[in-house]
């Protein structure tokens, strides 16, 4: 039998193959492919009926058996398996170029030999989970390691938090505009499955602006043993992939993790496919933050809810922002903001926050606020959230009562009279038997808040100059 250990300590041992030779980033990537072409062909050759189907001419055991030119060969075995699964076009190959080519047949045959020792067809499996836990933890390592260079990954702690919040049950789509590796849309799966939930009338959608991000996402839910997806290259803000009667499409739920701050030049916004999205106003500094709360918006039926995970600034910002932030709130669409704690995610300094949004609210006019900031274990360089951590989050936004020194459920009339300001410290005071300045706090907060932007608005000026897009 095969387990979660055997399988990460092949990966590894690809991954040593190619110390290096090639950055961590494109090691993963080719050792992620190649477990999933064996696991595609160790499937085929039992004759199991799956959802994918592997020609004989393309499986692993003819390309094993090949002693030169395996770059190319492994790329017409891979082109072929993506011609009869439309699925999984973009997985394996690019049109652009030939991504196996940039490795030499010796790599190649030991990589090959390595992965060949795991046999990894339903038979070998106590448990099938095993094989997407091991794949997930690679693709969160990569992140970890890369950082920057690639776009910001949702730790599995807060997608946990992020899934738990929308309950998931027999929802029949839940969408991700910026997918990324995949990972909310395979926690949902795995939230429902231990539910005991009906998946047959459950599909996922995602979409993102990188087609190899979307080539990792599609490789993390099929080494689930996720197949009833529909993953598409695209930007959500620019080119909306998913349309129902010439506008986009609504969903049940959508999750999502949008990178933070991003900026659009005013030339591309002017030729944004279905504006109307954005009726609620286009930042004039050209910031993603609301377009990207805009186009969710438009993505929810008229029972749907989103969780999002923003950066703590759009809470506060002034200025076309704030009045964007206005009108969203007036229109009774925000249902809880939860600030969650610092260093929950590699390479990310900034306070994060995760807004609900609803659109057949129970509480009506009123937004729980929520400040689990103090929810977490410290660690070196890192916070971690804990089962606990997560139930305490989850179960107060789910009674919808106050909780003394962390959570409050608030009339928009007192958010009204606050300026529309959404910032949790506003709403949310430490416990009575803390003696506290008041006064003296919220203007000290007021500074603070001011001060935040201020800088916020410098870093991004700095990483712009730096090539680097958050």
């Amino acid at each position: 039998m095969i387990d979660k250990v055997k399988i990460e300590y092949t990966l590894w041992q690809v991954m040593d193959v190619l110390r290096g030779k090639y950055a961590f980033g494109e090691s993963v990537d080719c050792g992620l492919k190649l477990l999933l072409f064996k696991r595609l062909s160790d499937q085929s050759r039992m004759e199991k009926r799956t959802q994918f189907s592997v020609p004989r001419e393309a499986r692993w055991s003819v390309i094993e058996g090949e002693g030169h030119n395996l770059a190319d060969k492994l790329s017409e075995a891979l082109t072929a398996i993506e011609k009869v699964n439309y699925q999984l076009e973009g997985v394996f190959t690019n049109s652009e170029i030939n991504f196996w080519n940039r490795f030499d047949d010796e790599t190649l045959r030991h990589i090959i030999k390595l992965i060949s020792e795991l046999d990894i067809s339903d038979e070998n499996f106590d448990d099938l989970s095993e094989l997407g836990k091991a794949s997930e933890e690679l693709i969160e390592k990569r992140a970890s390691i890369e950082g920057y260079r690639r776009r910001i990954y949702t730790p599995q702690q807060v997608t946990k938090v992020m899934v738990e919040l929308m309950n998931p049950q027999q929802e029949k789509s839940i969408y991700d505009p910026v997918c990324g590796s995949g990972e909310f849309l395979a926690e949902s799966v795995k939230f429902i499955k231990k539910l005991g939930g009906n998946l047959s009338q459950l599909n996922l959608y995602g979409q993102d602006a990188d087609s190899q991000e979307c080539a990792t996402t599609k490789i993390n839910l099929t080494l689930h043993g996720i197949y009833n997806f529909d993953i598409r290259v695209g930007n959500a803000i620019s080119e909306p992939c998913f349309l129902e009667e010439g506008k986009p499409r609504v969903f049940d739920i959508v999750l999502a993790n949008p990178p933070f701050n991003i900026k659009y030049q005013s030339e591309l916004l002017k030729k944004i496919n279905y504006p109307k999205r954005f009726d609620y106003g286009i930042p004039r500094n050209g910031v993603g933050n609301y377009l990207f709360i805009q186009h969710i918006l438009s993505s929810l039926g008229d029972k749907g809810k989103a969780a999002v995970i923003l950066p703590r600034g759009v809470l506060s910002r002034e200025g076309d922002e704030g009045q964007i932030r206005k009108s969203i709130i007036e229109a009774d669409l925000i249902e809880a903001v939860i600030e969650i704690a610092p260093k929950l995610f590699d390479n990310v300094s900034i306070p994060v926050v995760i807004i609900i949004f609803n659109r057949s609210k129970s509480h009506k006019n009123q937004i729980l606020f929520i400040d689990a900031s103090c929810e977490y274990e410290a660690g070196r360089g890192k916070n971690f959230l804990h089962p606990e951590h997560i139930d305490h989050i989850v179960c107060t936004y789910r009674s919808l009562k106050d909780k003394d020194g962390f959570a409050r459920l608030t009339h928009l009339e007192e958010i009204a009279e606050n300026k529309y300001n959404l910032s949790v410290n506003r709403y949310v005071t430490p416990p009575a038997d803390e003696k506290i300045d008041i006064p003296s706090e919220v203007s000290n907060l007021h500074r603070l808040e001011a001060e935040r932007s201020e800088l916020e608005r410098k870093i991004d000026g700095y990483l712009q100059a730096l090539g680097i897009k958050l």
